[in-house]
């Protein structure tokens, strides 16, 4: 029985090659294949091969997927260099900082030009 699949198959590369071509690294790229986010990966012992025509397909799958996310952006973000993910970034600082300003009574966490907040030791409301 003649496998047909040996044939039309590209070369198979290791995790080192991969790395290389999605531009991780080597130990990143055995996580995704041991979580099954890679296609082709195969094990053998502690040694992952992959078919380079998949990994390379998946590459190319990758960016087509944001290409087509950039294309879904609001207009008002499309001039801009913030992503969503980015916005919420800023969302989820903004929202620390109020919740550390309630923490310390209403002051904020930075301290502007070396002042001190309110209440502080050294600042006990007599002047020197």
């Amino acid at each position: 029985m003649k496998n047909t699949n040996a044939a039309n198959s590209s070369p198979r590369i290791r995790a080192v090659e991969v790395a290389q071509i999605l531009g991780l690294g080597v130990r990143c790229v055995q996580k995704m294949a041991a979580r099954g986010e890679l296609p082709s990966a195969a094990q053998i012992g502690k040694l992952w091969t992959f078919d380079k025509a998949r990994i390379e397909q998946f590459l190319a799958d990758a960016e087509t997927d944001v290409e087509s996310r950039k294309e879904t952006i609001p207009s008002v973000l499309s001039g801009s260099r913030y992503t969503p993910s980015i916005r919420m970034d800023a969302e989820v600082h903004r929202a620390y900082e109020q919740a550390m300003a309630k923490l310390h009574g209403g002051y904020a966490t930075k301290r502007s030009r070396g002042s001190r907040a309110k209440g502080t030791a050294s600042n006990d409301g007599r002047k020197s």
